[in-house]
């Protein structure tokens, strides 16, 4: 906050120091010409250089190179050198300037040394506008908005009103912290105080409607401003692409051009994100020229942007391009190359990057984890997720509950049931998503007991939502399982989630397949609406027991109320007929398929009317309807060759299997 001198007021300073013949005045305005120069030029350790050479001059700095040398330290990335110098101010007694206090303050911040610019701006004697000011922007440097805003309400207290600087720190916090109701609160603020036609003001406002996802107030305050400049540009164009506006985005990017305004770094890496999104890598192309030709210098949010849109749009090549030729690499740029790999199961250049992170000393954070670890899902591949698994303890990542569920599904995915549950039991209190992997892994390979005993377990010590009760109710789908099926029943009774439509259809699903037509017809008549789900799964259920006449009975109530059968429910009903030996019933629902309901029969279909064909003994039926099959059927045709074998056709029994055996 803090303003050195220009060349004017130091040109002055020299004249007058000739004319008083003040050498040593003279001299420290040249050394601020020296130190502002360097500064100025972008080399913040010449400037500490100098310092040191003034030291041993015998030269003592004065309170303007001071704050020349903290700004240098805030551009610098040795934060012990500004130290240094604050205790060489107390020595000196310059400790208490308000200049030197903001500068102090500032210099803090930037480094992230909370703890120190609050001890500088609560020693102050003297609080003015301009330190209370840097404090406010300290926190919103830091991140930490709610002391800002507490700081900001405590300098209104004080009878300070906020000037234009101060404005656009509580800005920027609003729309950092998305808190558009204290965004609304400063804009009245602002317009009170005549402010709002400044054009940083309404470049700031609109990013902080923008950020709070009220693009329709962030383009109204962008169409009020009278003389649009690059950043107001950047500002509309990024709220476009946060908010997934991208094709919106980009026709702004045209008019922006169109008006004659040279694209800045910023405007670039939005449309990059833009272009990535939209998988649209060839104007993506044209941006990585047009950077190139402006001869942009080499920032990392630019080229992640490139790295990001290159990796989203597939071409891993240009992407592994960009990334060798970054001379700074950050945890975006890892998580970008990262996510492209093991998107395409590329497991071993997943593991190759991870190491390549250690030896350049960046820490990968739990999404490179999770995306890492489901390419090792994906591929089976143990060993390497197993590794993974050891890395996230290595770099003490936080076992939280997404990475802790995407541990235990890779391990259940490559079969290892006993390294997930020990994952599991590693978590204090698991959450209802731990509970709802570990028993959706055992279920899934065939575990099913293990998995209902952990239902009920579950039962006693979380309360599922929506999905999991549907996970679970999968879980309880088998004959054996029925008191399992109506304690979960109960449970979902008493939670309200019952007259969910696909909760009430997975039940009464549950209990057809437990074998229980009982439990499911009282479900099903309660009903008020029978959709065609419902419908659906009491069909099944009485496929299965084979009753054909309620099969029949449902069917008629189906076409009563205009439903349609699926090509899944004809399964269900060929395969019931086929084990009650309904020849009759099969060949009419066969033939239904195709003429009421347009559907082509699959081999499923096929399957069943031949078997039942086979079995009954309609040998030469169930041997034409083969060779209209779609695709060979091996299913048909063993149920053809037994037929033969139990009917004596010796003959036409090995001319099935001759193909197979010559």
């Amino acid at each position: 906050m803090s303003t050195p001198p220009d060349k004017i007021t130091i040109s002055s300073v020299l004249r007058a120091s000739i004319a008083a013949q003040d050498i040593e005045a003279g001299k420290n305005a040249h050394n601020q010409v020296v130190v502002q120069g360097f500064l100025q030029h972008g080399q913040p350790e010449k400037c500490l250089m100098y310092l040191e050479f003034m030291r041993q001059e015998g030269i003592q700095p004065n309170k303007v190179i001071f704050i020349l040398i903290l700004q240098a330290v805030n551009n610098g990335r040795v934060p012990v050198h500004g130290m240094a110098i604050h205790a060489e101010l107390c020595t000196v007694g310059l400790e208490k300037d308000l200049a030197i206090e903001s500068a102090l303050i500032e210099m803090y911040s930037k480094h992230g040394f909370l703890e120190e610019a609050e001890i500088v701006f609560k020693s102050a004697d003297s609080l003015d506008l301009v330190l209370w000011t840097t404090f406010i922007g300290t926190y919103v440097h830091c991140q930490k908005h709610q002391l800002a805003f507490k700081v900001y309400e405590e300098m209104l207290v004080k009878g300070l009103f906020p000037d234009k600087v101060t404005f656009l720190f509580l800005l920027q916090a609003c729309g950092n912290e998305g808190n558009v109701l204290r965004g609304l609160e400063i804009h009245e603020k602002v317009t009170l105080s005549g402010l709002d036609k400044d054009l940083s003001i309404e470049n700031t406002l609109t990013c902080m409607y923008a950020k709070c996802g009220y693009l329709d107030q962030a383009c109204r305050i962008f169409d009020q401003i009278l003389f649009r400049d690059e950043i107001s540009w950047a500002a509309i164009i990024a709220g476009h692409v946060d908010f997934g506006h991208y094709h919106r985005a980009i026709e702004l990017y045209i008019i922006m051009h169109m008006e004659g305004f040279c694209p800045t770094t910023s405007v670039l890496a939005s449309i990059l994100n833009a272009c990535a999104h939209l998988a649209i890598v060839d104007e993506g192309r044209l941006i990585h020229d047009l950077i190139t030709k402006l001869n942009f210098p080499n920032e990392l949010y630019v080229e992640n942007s490139l790295l990001f849109m290159y990796a989203r749009c597939n071409k891993l090549l240009d992407a592994q391009y960009i990334f060798v030729k970054m001379s700074t690499k950050d945890i975006v740029t890892y998580t970008s190359l990262i996510s492209a790999f093991a998107d395409n199961g590329w497991v071993h250049d997943v593991l190759n990057l991870l190491n390549l992170m250690q030896v350049e000393g960046v820490d990968p954070d739990e999404g490179i984890f999770i995306c890492s670890l489901v390419a090792c899902a994906n591929a089976r591949a143990f060993q390497e997720g197993n590794w993974i698994h050891y890395l996230i303890f290595f770099h003490k990542v936080d076992l939280t509950s997404q990475l802790a569920c995407t541990v235990m599904q890779m391990y259940m995915d490559c079969g290892m049931l006993q390294d997930a549950q020990a994952v599991f039991n590693l978590i204090a209190g698991p959450d209802v998503v731990l509970w709802s992997v570990l028993i959706s892994g055992y279920n899934k390979h065939g575990k099913v007991s293990v998995a209902v005993d952990l239902v009920e377990e579950m039962l006693t010590k979380v309360e599922p939502d929506q999905i999991a009760y549907l996970s679970l109710l999968q879980v309880c789908c088998g004959v054996g399982f029925i008191k399992q099926a109506r304690l979960l029943h109960s449970q979902i009774v008493e939670s309200g989630l019952n007259y969910m439509p696909s909760v009430h259809s997975t039940i009464l699903d549950m209990y057809t397949k437990c074998g229980s037509m009982e439990d499911a017809h009282r479900l099903f008549i309660r009903a008020k609406e029978k959709d065609l789900v419902s419908w659906g799964c009491m069909l099944a259920g009485y496929a299965m027991m084979g009753d054909m006449r309620l099969v029949n009975e449902c069917l008629e109530n189906m076409e009563r109320d205009g439903l349609k059968l699926t090509r899944t429910r004809f399964t269900s009903i060929l395969h019931a007929c086929s084990h009650a030996g309904a020849l009759t019933d099969a060949w009419h629902h066969f033939q239904c398929m195709g003429d009421g309901f347009d559907l082509v029969p699959s081999m499923d279909h096929y399957d069943g009317i031949l078997d039942l064909l086979s079995r009954v003994g309609h040998v030469k039926h169930a041997c034409d309807l083969l060779q209209t099959a779609p695709v060979p059927s091996n299913f048909g045709e063993t149920s053809l060759f037994a037929s033969y074998r139990t009917y004596g056709d010796e003959e036409s029994s090995l001319s099935l299997i001759t193909p197979y055996i010559s």
